[in-house]
């Protein structure tokens, strides 16, 4: 949200001991996350379909990353829709399917965790 007074931003409103809180839950879930990722990445994990509670990764990998993909066993259209052109201009970045597949899901991990957190505290059940 953009709060614009006398065309300037008033920021400091904004920088409380909550949203420090928050932005602090996003990067160490973003971080754990992530390096639970890459630890799985040098494993076979990603390799095969079905080797890890019946997860589709290498499908899950190409709907993510790759528009001209089989998107036809996709769990949700909107799934390719929202995410594949980020996660396509990741791999263009990174120059991995994979790398991309774990940054974008990674971050979007914990900024779940962080809104939980800010829902949570709105309602009260924090102090």
């Amino acid at each position: 949200m953009i709060v614009i007074l006398n065309n300037k931003m008033n920021i400091k409103k904004y920088i409380t001991k909550d949203s420090i809180t928050a932005i602090s839950l996003l990067f160490l879930f973003f971080f754990t996350y992530f390096s639970i990722g890459t630890a799985f990445a040098s494993t076979p994990l990603f390799d095969y379909v079905d080797i890890f509670f019946g997860a589709d990764t290498t499908r899950v990998i190409l709907d993510l990353t790759t528009p001209r993909s089989n998107h036809a066993r996709s769990v949700h259209p909107l799934l390719v829709l929202f995410f594949n052109p980020l996660g396509k201009h990741l791999t263009t970045f990174t120059g991995s399917r994979v790398t991309a597949a774990l940054l974008l899901s990674t971050f979007f991990g914990g900024l779940t965790v962080m809104l939980f957190y800010m829902i949570l505290k709105k309602m009260g059940f924090l102090l």
